[in-house]
Parts: C-alpha cells; structure tokens; sequence
C-alpha cells in the first residue's frame, strides 16, 4: 500500500527546504565574514570575537549537510542543536520572547 507524493507537495517541501538552506547560509557566510553585526551580536550574548568565525563553520557544515539528501538527516539533527542552542542563549539573557522566536 504505497502512497504516491504528489508533484505540488513534493516542490513545496523542494523550495521550503531551500528557503531554509538560503537563510542558514546567509548566517553561515555572515559569521565566516565576521560581520560587524555578527561580531558584535556575539559579544553582546557573552560568546568571545574569535568564536564567530567557528560558530560560521559549525553552521555551514551542517547546512549542507541538511541540503545533500543523503545526508539531510544528521544535518537536520545538527541544525536543531544549532537552533537549540541559540534559543536557551537568548532565554539564558531574558531576551523578550518575540527575538526568541
């Protein structure tokens, strides 16, 4: 009893899927460029300058790991501590609820 995907589902999830790939990139390439904005906002959460530079690694690696189908699985397992890890800072510096989400 197989269930066929339809074309209209599968090219949703195909440009979703890429939305968020675009987005994790952009903060990937931010942090590997060490951006006035992404220095300064790790600064400003407690995390050292020489830290963004790795955290940009830490996400590109996992961005594309989640973008090769192969691999989607354990990058999407890693963006999640990613984003875990992002949230509990914020909560960590009582940031109003609305930059958590």
């Amino acid at each position: 009893m197989s269930k066929e995907i339809s074309k209209v589902s599968l090219w949703t999830s195909y440009i979703l899927q890429g939305l968020v790939v675009l987005m994790l990139l952009m903060g990937a390439a931010m942090n590997l460029l060490q951006t006035e904005m992404a220095v300064t906002g790790a600064k400003e959460m407690g995390y050292p300058e020489s830290s963004v530079l790795y955290l940009g690694i830490v996400l590109l690696v996992s961005t594309i790991l989640y973008a090769i189908p192969k691999t989607s699985f354990i990058g999407a397992i890693l963006i999640t501590g990613w984003l875990g890890g992002a949230v509990a800072t914020h909560v960590i510096h009582r940031d109003p609820i609305f930059n958590v989400i």
